[in-house]
């Protein structure tokens, strides 16, 4: 597993021909795709906020729930407050319990640099399960669950 304080190169490079992530979307994107642990259950199906119906299996999104700029009386004082959704989808229990567990090992806790973004902290604020039977009457489940983190970061 690739450790959370050394830099992540993105592959394709976001923001303007830099290598570097410019949101904290594309940071964690990102941290996701370098963590040799995910991959090995998620592949490359790591998408920005949703996924088609027809995307195969296991497969991970990541939005942006709410994102807070800090505030001194002089104005903003470079402090983000995001709330970084993680949403993992499986059509097994064991597939999806395993990618979760990846997750909270990376970002749970994380401080450093994820692709030129600064983490001062991360910590997961709450794991809704929302998985739901076929609606085709059989016995196939497709399981989810959404992982929410805190993450406070410098902001320019």
């Amino acid at each position: 597993m690739i450790s959370i304080l050394s830099p992540l190169i993105l592959a394709p490079p976001f923001g303007p021909a830099s290598g570097r992530a410019t949101t904290i979307r594309e940071a964690v994107v990102a941290a996701l795709k370098a963590d040799y642990d995910f991959v090995a259950i998620i592949g490359d199906r790591i998408y920005p906020d949703w996924i088609a119906q027809t995307s195969p299996l296991p497969a991970c999104t990541v939005s942006i729930a709410s994102s807070v700029r800090g505030q001194v009386l002089s104005g903003h004082d470079a402090v983000t407050r995001s709330v970084v959704q993680v949403d993992l989808w499986s059509r097994t229990k064991s597939e999806l319990v395993a990618a979760k567990e990846a997750v909270e090992a990376l970002l749970d806790g994380a401080r450093g640099e994820f692709s030129g973004i600064e983490i001062l902290w991360s910590s997961q604020q709450d794991e809704v399960d929302r998985s739901e039977r076929a609606d085709d009457g059989s016995d196939r489940h497709l399981y989810r669950v959404s992982l929410a983190y805190l993450i406070r970061h410098r902001t320019t």
